[in-house]
């Protein structure tokens, strides 16, 4: 059964508008050589066929291959259901007064295993924006989030094959959740089922704002 605390957090987070959450964010990055990054939060109600397709376009270039070799396979129904679902969150970043999106954030508010999350769905940066430091950035967004929403943590899951995010995600201070099937006790073995898992659930604890 949910902590009445938790369930409460997590409703008062999904109930939060767009404006009070980029009201929490910085508005706009600066990077040498190149023009401000602007930074919008929407929720999936405030989306435009524009900016669906344009989120769609950037998760597909960047994960599709990795999809068609995993255990999930390349559905793209099912993602864009996931992807698109009625309480999804974005941080849309964009360059300038270009209307391009460069750089995607999809989260949730959740409550998972007793505990008030921020499950980052997916962090996606398109090629030419990459090495700027936009997913530290971003992240960083998050966990400002979190602690004003008085979220636990920030949750996340990855391809063990994508190398690449894990050790990202291990820099920035993420580590194997203990909802992840690779999440070991010192004196434990893994099962084969879970070793067989081509997938890990990271996590990052964040502290809240409100005491």
């Amino acid at each position: 059964m949910l902590s009445t605390q938790s369930s409460r957090a997590v409703k008062l987070a999904n109930k939060a508008s767009s404006a009070r959450l980029a009201d929490c964010l910085s508005s706009s990055y600066d990077f040498p050589s190149r023009p401000p990054c602007r930074l919008q939060v929407m929720h999936n109600n405030d989306l435009k066929k524009t900016h669906r397709d344009a989120i769609w376009d950037i998760f597909e270039l960047n994960m599709r291959s990795l999809y068609e070799d995993s255990s999930f396979g390349w559905d793209p129904q099912s993602k864009r259901k996931e992807l698109f679902h009625a309480l999804s969150r974005y941080l849309l970043v964009s360059e300038g007064g270009s209307t391009e999106l460069l750089a995607f954030v999809h989260f949730r508010f959740e409550v998972e295993e007793d505990e008030n999350v921020l499950y980052c769905y997916d962090i996606q940066i398109k090629p030419s924006a990459q090495g700027l430091g936009l997913g530290r950035i971003l992240l960083d967004e998050l966990a400002k989030l979190g602690s004003i929403f008085r979220m636990e943590k920030i949750l996340l899951t990855v391809l063990k094959k994508n190398m690449r995010a894990i050790k990202f995600y291990e820099a920035v201070g993420f580590s194997v959740d203990p909802t992840s099937p690779g999440y070991l006790e010192s004196d434990e073995e893994l099962s084969p089922e879970n070793a067989e898992a081509d997938y890990e659930i990271l996590s990052k604890q964040i502290m809240s704002d409100v005491e």
